[in-house]
This record gives structure tokens, C-alpha cells and sequence, in this order.
């Protein structure tokens, strides 16, 4: 991963290994709770997620498309920040489909 990516730390690829392999359980339901328990911190997050998409493709919007249509600005903010409103953006849309249900 390192070879591929060389400007992402060691600390930000071992915490996404860790976050893939852990999303890697048989139950597919259980994906997000096994990332959430496997690591903390923000590769984690967008990871958890991400996985709200994995069954469906037209929730929310995709992180490229959130910072470039869904938020004025974004630019103007450090990427933490739009990391953090993507996840933010992300729950809120699963729990307002949940809602429905």
C-alpha cells in the first residue's frame, strides 16, 4: 500500500488494513460494528461510513460529489474537516432513510 500511495503515513495504512480486513466478516451485517471495534480514529470513521453505501449505491452522496456539489466552499476548510462532514452527511442520510422504514 505504501508503494502505491507513498504520500499517506505508516500509521494511515495500517489503519486502513486494519479497517478492510476487519470489514471482511462473513456476516455482512456486522461489517461497521467489526471496524468500529477493530480501531478508533478518522480512517475508521470514513471507513464505517463508507460501508453504509455497500448495499446501497444511491445513498447519499459520494465523497468526491459532496465536497465539489453538496458543500459551498469546501476548499476553504482543512480536509479533516471535509472528512468529518462527508461521515456526518453519511449518518444523516442513513438515519432519515431508517426513519422510513
Amino acid at each position: 500500500l505504501l508503494h502505491k500511495m507513498p504520500i499517506i503515513s505508516k500509521a494511515t495504512a495500517r489503519e486502513f488494513v486494519t479497517c478492510f480486513a476487519a470489514s471482511l466478516v462473513p456476516a455482512e451485517d456486522r461489517a461497521i460494528a467489526a471496524v468500529a471495534e477493530s480501531r478508533k480514529g478518522p480512517v475508521s470513521l470514513m471507513f464505517q461510513a463508507a460501508l453504509l453505501t455497500e448495499n446501497q449505491d444511491m445513498l447519499g452522496m459520494d465523497y468526491p460529489d459532496l465536497i465539489a456539489f453538496g458543500m459551498k466552499r469546501a476548499y476553504d476548510g482543512p480536509p479533516s474537516l471535509r472528512i468529518a462532514a462527508w461521515c456526518c452527511h453519511m449518518r444523516a442520510v442513513t438515519q432519515a432513510q431508517d426513519r422510513l422504514k
